[in-house]
């Protein structure tokens, strides 16, 4: 009988101690970046593909959104959130599977902060730099078919336009911008 009344003991001490951890334990509540009223202005019935973007929200001046429209799925979503430094640049690959986008991050070997040019893969949300370089890399362009990109770089100490092939993972000087200017 001993033995009983221990274990309704123990079991109301840890129900109470999960009541109390339950109620006093509250994780922050998720950022809405977009609000239902927002939502609702969408026109999904007048989109065909796909709209990627980024959002900020007052309450929270060091995250950006990364946001996808799916006009045929007629779906909002977060993509992923980043920190500190504003992706810029933002392009929809060709087939609509990955973005390209410039962001600003600390080099470690240099000491410095340096632009980079990432791509996501919107279905895995696997994300890696197109262009790791000790370089300034940003403002790309997608090719037609999606397996190369055009970007702006200070690689060898002057202002160039730079070709990564994504197949080979290469890089090569195109042109200097004073060729073009």
């Amino acid at each position: 009988m001993r033995f009983q009344h221990y274990k309704i003991s123990v079991v109301y001490l840890l129900t109470i101690l999960i009541l109390i951890s339950h109620s006093c334990i509250k994780s922050p509540s998720e950022p809405k970046p977009i609000t239902a009223k927002e939502e609702a202005k969408i026109p999904f019935d007048k989109l065909q593909g796909k709209i990627a973007f980024k959002r900020t929200i007052d309450d929270r001046p060091e995250e950006y959104f990364l946001m996808m429209i799916d006009g045929k799925e007629k779906s909002l979503e977060v993509i992923t959130t980043l920190y500190t430094n504003n992706p810029t640049n933002l392009m929809l690959s060709p087939d609509a599977s990955h973005i390209l986008f410039s962001y600003f991050i600390f080099k470690g070997q240099i000491q410095s902060f340096l632009w980079q040019m990432y791509v996501m893969n919107l279905n895995s949300l696997e994300m890696g730099n197109a262009t790791p370089s000790l370089y300034n890399d940003s403002y790309g362009a997608w090719s037609p078919d999606g397996n190369k990109i055009a970007f702006w770089s200070d690689r060898d100490s002057q202002s160039s336009i730079w070709l990564v092939d994504l197949e080979t993972d290469s890089s090569y000087h195109l042109v200097d911008i004073n060729d073009i200017t």
